[in-house]
């Protein structure tokens, strides 16, 4: 009786080269769909703030922050321990 011959399981270089061409293939195309998929709710969405952005303004009203919040720091009765540091509360100077 004849045996058949064992298959050889072992990746060649070409073979590798092969399936890593295949795999960048594959992702760069399902790249492509998925943003031919989402750009019409990408155009939608801008449209949606253009219309909307007019209606949006105020006259008169300044939104200009000219003095940024200031740090402080509280010291012990000796001048150079500090006690504790306050930054994010809301100082007004």
């Amino acid at each position: 009786m004849v045996s058949m011959p064992k298959k050889k399981s072992s990746l060649t270089l070409k073979r590798v080269l092969a399936l890593l061409l295949a795999y960048v293939m594959l992702c760069f195309a399902g790249g492509v769909v998925t943003s031919l998929l989402l750009l019409p709710a990408a155009v939608a969405v801008n449209n949606t703030v253009k219309a909307t952005l007019p209606s949006l303004s105020v006259e008169g009203i300044d939104f200009d922050v000219t003095s940024l919040p200031q740090k402080s720091t509280i010291y012990a009765s000796d001048g150079k321990t500090v006690i504790a540091s306050f930054y994010a509360q809301n100082r007004e100077v």
